[in-house]
């Protein structure tokens, strides 16, 4: 899915303010059926470009039924989290069936810091297997141009 966006397209100013309305509709309503249908979406918004990437979770929560949307932010692992496997904390705050998670911050950036990254990205993707075994949607988002691709 993810695949098929395209960096660089413009729309003019006019052209997004017609077609907004009808996309927080759509989305609304998607959002519902997500709910009905009972699976969960986990979204990752990580990146170089934090201001992008809270600009993208400010735009979605004031889009979306925030009675739906579950939000967590990471940091630095603190001490307990460090004692535990690599992914624990994330995996503790992956949203119910019907709701959208949102995680800031996570995942991939701890992973590509690290002398380990390759070891952590297999790690990384088996946990992505496996959340997705579990009935839920994961779309990661890197908004850098210089990401390394696991």
């Amino acid at each position: 899915m993810l695949g098929a966006i395209e960096v660089g397209n413009e729309v003019s100013e006019d052209e997004y303010e017609a077609a907004v309305p009808a996309l927080r509709q759509e989305l609304i309503e998607l959002q519902h059926e997500l709910r009905e249908r009972g699976f969960a979406v986990l979204v990752h918004l990580v990146g170089t470009d934090v201001c992008g990437c809270e600009e993208v979770y400010d735009r979605l929560h004031e889009w979306m039924d925030a009675r739906y949307i579950r939000a967590e932010a990471f940091d630095l692992a603190s001490e307990e989290e460090r004692e535990r496997p690599l992914f624990w904390r994330y995996w503790r705050t992956l949203p119910a069936n019907g709701l959208v998670g949102f995680h800031y911050g996570a995942w991939s950036l701890g992973a590509l810091a690290s002398a380990r990254w390759r070891r952590r990205c297999a790690v990384r993707s088996t946990n992505e297997a496996s959340v997705c075994t579990l009935g839920m949607c994961s779309a990661s988002r890197r908004r850098s141009s210089t990401a390394a691709r696991c």
